[in-house]
């Protein structure tokens, strides 16, 4: 009798989708990196995810990146934030590596922001160690200590999925942004770190030595030298954890060769670096109208063509979306709208609430 109920308690754990993978010894780490635009890359990034990888691999380490997608950004692919992740056939510089993420340009690890909740990236993506870079998207207008309270509650919502996942999380090198509030945060990480690791799962954090402007292409995205600089970072965080990795190596600097005497030197052309356009911010949606139907009001735009999301404010009520229509349980009069990108938001378009035809 209890070899049947245990027969039909495992049926029914198949049946729901929980029944647990077989681990084996020499199965490859599983990596599930989160982050904004710095992680996610410009269409034609290697990103620091490349070096990584590179590093990883090369050392011989079986490692498998997971997330659900492989895109960098390009904005120039369409209006809406589908399209903006590019998978062509130049997305990234080199191709030749493990291009699963689950980053997305412009979001913040603040709940309302995160594209998809830690909770469920774990649950499908089974990581055993999760790499977070996030947070420099909430400190343009949140504080230090909100976002320390928002990893909190972020490594809890992972260890719900899974209680002996490891993390690491990482500082904002960005010294020069919002204010002085990366350094407010940095100065908190390792606290935070401390007071989160258990004997089942270790926080570790990743700190991007030697960081400056002249990393970036715009004073917050990376060039190929943060790339490598923040690889090296999460590589060594990583390391700590037992992912051994090689050393991420510098940028070839080409040779110049001395003139030969009497040969006419030869003139020296070197091409100009390329640089993703930095990205505007989001203009205002338009045909913006609101109805009143039922208890609700359906407010709908046309998409703004720079726009990651849309706010929606109907009287207190507020609501974020990607799509071009928002429902809100409302009687304000009047409700609002605005496009919101990594660059910022733009004004807010407010319409008059009309009551639908019988």
């Amino acid at each position: 009798m209890l070899n049947r109920l245990a027969a039909v308690v495992v049926a029914a754990a198949v049946f729901a989708g929980f029944a647990p993978a077989a681990a084996h010894a020499d199965d490859p780490t599983r990596i599930l990196i989160v982050g904004d635009s710095i992680t996610q890359g410009y269409r034609g990034d290697h990103t620091w995810r490349y070096f990584a990888h590179q590093a990883i691999t090369g050392a011989g380490t079986a490692v498998d990146l997971v997330g659900p997608r492989t895109s960098t950004f390009d904005p120039a692919q369409g209006g809406n934030t589908v399209n903006w992740h590019y998978d062509g056939p130049d997305a990234y510089a080199d191709p030749a590596f493990d291009q699963q993420h689950a980053a997305y340009w412009g979001q913040r690890l603040g709940a309302s922001w995160m594209r998809e909740p830690i909770g469920d990236l774990a649950a499908a993506a089974q990581p055993n160690i999760i790499v977070s870079n996030l947070g420099i998207n909430d400190l343009s207008d949140g504080t230090a200590v909100a976002l320390i309270d928002g990893y909190r509650q972020w490594v809890a919502d992972a260890r719900a999925v899974n209680p002996d996942v490891d993390l690491v999380i990482g500082e904002i090198p960005h010294a020069w942004v919002y204010a002085g509030r990366p350094a407010e945060f940095n100065a908190l990480i390792d606290d935070l770190a401390a007071e989160l690791t258990t004997v089942g799962s270790r926080v570790e954090v990743f700190r991007v030595e030697g960081f400056t402007r002249a990393d970036t292409w715009d004073g917050i995205h990376v060039n190929e030298s943060g790339e490598r600089k923040y690889a090296r970072a999460v590589t060594a965080a990583l390391g700590r954890l037992g992912v051994a990795s090689a050393a991420v190596p510098d940028p070839v600097v080409p040779v110049v060769q001395e003139p030969v005497p009497g040969v006419p030197a030869e003139p020296q052309v070197t091409a100009p670096a390329a640089t993703a356009p930095p990205v505007a911010r989001a203009a205002r949606p338009g045909r913006v109208s609101a109805r009143k139907v039922g208890d609700q009001v359906v407010v709908r735009w046309r998409a703004s063509a720079s726009a990651e999301s849309y706010r929606v404010r109907c009287g207190r009520r507020e609501v974020k979306t990607s799509g071009t229509t928002a429902r809100l349980r409302s009687g304000a009069p009047s409700c609002k709208v605005r496009a919101v990108n990594d660059a910022g938001a733009s004004p807010w378009v407010t319409v008059r609430v009309r009551r639908a035809r019988p």
